[in-house]
């Protein structure tokens, strides 16, 4: 196993979303979550999906792979943390 990518079917709204991709280190630079999400589109598209919804941190290797497989982004989340020290 080279790496793994998860989705949810909703088809009474004809929507995917897509998380939980990851790949293992040694096999990272090599298209593994490319493949990924085109085999998930694919399994989308053929349940009826004509929506899919990604979530990934802005700037990252799984935005510039979303976007380069048709994603674009709708909108950005601020996440603010503070150290409890």
């Amino acid at each position: 196993m080279a790496g793994v990518g998860a989705g949810l079917v909703i088809p009474e709204h004809r929507i995917v979303a897509l998380f939980g991709a990851g790949t293992l280190p040694e096999f990272r630079k090599r298209g593994i979550q490319t493949a990924l999400l085109g085999v998930r589109l694919k399994f989308a598209a053929e349940a009826g999906c004509e929506v899919a919804v990604i979530v990934t941190q802005g700037g990252s290797v799984s935005q510039r792979n979303s976007e380069r497989v048709g994603f674009r982004v709708a909108y950005s989340k601020v996440t603010v943390i503070k150290p409890t020290v």
